[in-house]
């Protein structure tokens, strides 16, 4: 059996421990389940004990790939499609020390410039995919000259040959954990360097922001290598000692409704009010008694917020009602960063109050998130040699 001791022990509280000390409290909890596209089929779940368990086998299976070439950077670009197998892959980097990157899945047969250019920025030499997308993948890496030399591992062989292992050296928390970059829709994508640290106090603000506890239960369709998606939806739940469902985006823009129902189910949080008016404007029909949730709460503050248009909170108010929303209870749709949030709003009394320190965007205390405001040199990280900034990589 996997002994989790060490990650227990260690003086820095990091992401990594929490999932441990949840997975020991809380073995048979659910962390996290995936809503397949078609209703028949069965939902994949995880509990936090098998979590940390296929998370750790990886991890030892990483180490082990790395132990046998030193000369190799510990980083892994993660190549996955939506669902658990991703989930494991990035929890096991988290727990190898291993920088993680996610991001979208290239098109087979099609030219990959976003992973080529943030393979070239980031320096990486491992992709890590499933064994459904390897074929893809490979005839992806052979067609690029940036990306041919890359070495291409199965997570599955990865675990397979880190079972019964010991695990790697805990994390700290100035170790570095991730690479998050930018989509490349409108210009290369841009990267920064997460730590464990930033990845914590960024949680923790969450947690405050959005009173969310053991007992939230989180429905997301965001996508994995998206920074709101995997910090906010799939990471956020694991820090609170919670549960996620969680769905392909295309599961999602096929069958919104499929969204929304999976809230009612499991009395979970949803969010962006775009995407939650989508269904009830593409299929206005079904949105009848018992297709729509009695209540969709996002209970939190958001900075530079300002009103939706009032055409989309009727449009969204009339099912909702329909459907057993309280009529004393105000749907407020508001807009945060240029993505859109739908929650039941209470009384200012209600919701708690923060320092200006601790708001989404600002410069925060140390331990906190903050971006280090100037340009790195170029393939580089910057260091911006205050504890828990995020550093910036060009």
């Amino acid at each position: 059996m996997t002994d989790f001791a060490p990650f227990l022990g260690t003086p820095d509280d990091t992401m990594v421990r929490r999932l441990f000390g949840h997975a020991g409290r809380q073995p048979d909890r659910l962390a996290y389940a995936f809503v397949p596209e078609l209703e028949t089929a069965a939902t994949a779940r995880l509990s936090y004990a098998e979590l940390a368990v296929a998370a750790g086998e990886f991890a030892a299976g990483l180490e082990d790939w790395f132990a046998a070439r030193p000369d190799q950077p510990r980083m892994a670009l993660l190549l996955f499609p939506a669902g658990l197998e991703f989930l494991v892959a990035f929890w096991g980097c988290l727990m190898a020390r291993t920088v993680a990157i996610p991001a979208a899945m290239p098109r087979s047969g099609r030219p990959a410039p976003i992973v080529e250019a943030i393979a070239r920025n980031s320096g990486v030499h491992l992709v890590v995919t499933r064994t459904q997308q390897a074929d893809a993948i490979r005839q992806v890496l052979a067609a690029s000259p940036v990306l041919s030399g890359l070495a291409l591992e199965i997570d599955a062989v990865l675990a397979a040959a880190g079972r019964g292992r010991s695990l790697p050296n805990p994390p700290s928390a100035q170790d570095i954990a991730f690479l998050q970059y930018t989509s490349g829709s409108t210009s290369m994508p841009k990267g920064v360097v997460v730590r464990h640290g930033n990845l914590l106090a960024n949680e923790r603000m969450i947690s405050q922001g959005m009173a969310t506890d053991e007992e939230t239960s989180c429905v997301s369709w965001l996508p994995h290598y998206h920074d709101m998606g995997l910090i906010g939806s799939l990471l956020h739940p694991i820090y609170s000692g919670a549960s996620c469902h969680t769905m392909a985006p295309t599961t999602f823009l096929k069958r919104p409704l499929r969204w929304l129902r999976t809230i009612s189910q499991e009395r979970g949080a949803g969010g962006r009010q775009s995407r939650l008016r989508l269904p009830i404007v593409r299929r206005p029909g079904e949105h009848r008694a018992g297709s729509l949730p009695g209540s969709v709460q996002l209970a939190g503050r958001v900075q530079r917020r300002r009103t939706a248009p009032r055409r989309h909170v009727r449009t969204v108010r009339g099912p909702f009602r329909a459907c057993g929303l309280p009529t004393r209870c105000r749907l407020s749709l508001l807009r945060h960063g240029g993505s859109d949030v739908v929650r039941r709003r209470q009384s200012c009394r209600q919701r708690p109050r923060h320092p200006p320190d601790q708001r989404f965007g600002a410069r925060i205390r140390p331990g906190g998130i903050s971006r280090a405001g100037r340009d790195a040199p170029p393939g580089g990280i910057e260091r911006s040699g205050v504890p828990g900034r995020i550093d910036r990589h060009r």
